[in-house]
């Protein structure tokens, strides 16, 4: 009775129309994925199906149910080798998957023209954190983490993930829990007395005038550049609150252009306008001027007041819209150490290597951050030229091409792309 049973399990598991049923399952997945990509984003597509359990096993029965079929039907026959190629089509396709996911990684290798490398920036990403104590520091960076919709309050499934992780620095404890995620992140401000001192960097580039709202104590990446605010960090424009008035200080040379007096559609006169401007030195801490346009590598900004009582807001942008569409996400997270609680935003996504925010909690400085990782290979590439081409009469590009070298272990190697 046994046997019959097993034999029948066995056909149910391993039969053709199992398999057919499955490639079918299959197959609807994978066009549920995309659409879940195209309304969402990929880390939802990815959390609900590419990286799922289900979808690996799915995967591993397909692997083993094409393998017994050409044993099966003696598939290596030659007038069945059209049947053999489509079964091992699917094995090498699956093998490659799995791969992929569980042998390799994937990463990008940005190298200027001339320039050389050795740095793969991950696209995995992780929560990151630095604790010090001003004698020992410990940087944790291992276990990678996807935050999708499902990490949202505002999801609509019926289940809501939640990334929970404890790190340890001698004796101490520190705690980390998401509370919440918001994807293409943009930023308002409330009024609140019960709100942190805040100061509102005007950024003005290719986007036009953009508002970016830094807290006291934060360090925050505004188009490239570095800002902290009463919290002095290495390699940041440094601004400092000194009774009504702030101080700044760049870390490298920069410039000054002031508008004092001008008024609204007026014309400055250029010998007037030459007269207003000046160089600033670095590491050199001076006033802060809210007339005038500060420039240092390609970010200029103004601060047009000094700083005020708020509370940032954050909400989704449009992925739709060019401007909004490759904004990073937002995460609310929860740290908890001894007896002090502390919570807070921290925005990162793929392509971001730094920290986010400088916390102080249980007597140890943390520096939080949430991205990517360097991963660095044994070799090196250097590249010597970028060709790219255009559609004639368009700026929109055809084709892309590299001319790099390959430097491994003192011999060079040249490849073209």
């Amino acid at each position: 009775m046994m046997k019959n049973e097993i034999k029948r399990l066995k056909k149910i598991l391993f039969s053709t129309r199992t398999m057919t049923v499955l490639l079918l399952l299959y197959g609807i997945s994978m066009a549920v994925a995309t659409f879940v990509e195209n309304d969402y984003d990929t880390s939802t597509a990815k959390t609900l199906i590419y990286n799922s359990a289900w979808f690996e096993i799915l995967m591993l029965w397909l692997i083993i149910l094409f393998a017994a079929n050409i044993k099966t039907y003696s598939l290596t026959k030659r007038e069945k080798w059209p049947l053999l190629v489509f079964h091992l089509a699917f094995i090498f396709m699956f093998i490659g998957g799995a791969i992929t996911r569980y042998v390799s990684f994937e990463g990008q290798m940005p190298i200027k023209e001339k320039q050389t490398s050795n740095e793969i920036i991950s696209d995995l990403t992780y929560f990151k954190m630095n604790i010090t104590d001003g004698k020992k520091t410990l940087t944790y960076d291992k276990n990678p983490n996807m935050m999708s919709y499902f990490n949202s309050k505002e999801t609509k499934w019926p289940f809501k993930r939640t990334f929970k992780q404890d790190y340890h620095f001698d004796n101490k404890i520190i705690s980390l829990k998401t509370l919440d995620y918001i994807p293409l992140a943009k930023d308002s401000v409330e009024i609140s007395e019960a709100g942190k001192s805040m100061l509102n960097i005007v950024s003005i580039g290719e986007a036009g005038r953009v508002n970016n709202y830094i807290s006291e104590g934060e360090v925050k990446n505004i188009d490239g550049t570095i800002f902290s605010f009463n919290n002095p960090a290495q390699g940041a424009v440094q601004l400092i609150e000194k009774q009504d008035s702030i101080t700044i200080t760049l870390p490298i040379e920069g410039k000054y252009m002031s508008m004092q007096g001008q008024q609204k559609g007026e014309v400055i006169d250029a010998a007037l306008l030459e007269q207003q401007s000046g160089d600033i030195k670095a590491n050199e801490q001076n006033k802060l001027n809210h007339r005038a346009l500060y420039s240092l590598s390609n970010t200029n900004f103004i601060i047009p007041q000094n700083a005020f009582k708020r509370k940032v807001v954050y909400y989704t942008g449009d992925k739709n819209s060019p401007q909004d569409k490759n904004l990073l996400g937002a995460i609310q997270v929860e740290l908890n150490s001894g007896n002090e609680i502390d919570t807070l935003f921290i925005k990162g996504g793929k392509g971001v290597t730094g920290f986010n925010k400088i916390v102080k909690i249980n007597g140890l400085n943390v520096s939080l951050g949430f991205g990517s990782k360097i991963l660095y290979t044994e070799f090196y590439l250097r590249c010597d030229d970028f060709l790219l081409d255009r559609y004639p009469g368009s700026n929109n590009p055809s084709s892309y091409e590299s001319k790099i070298t390959v430097i491994d272990k003192g011999t060079e190697k040249q490849h073209h792309i």
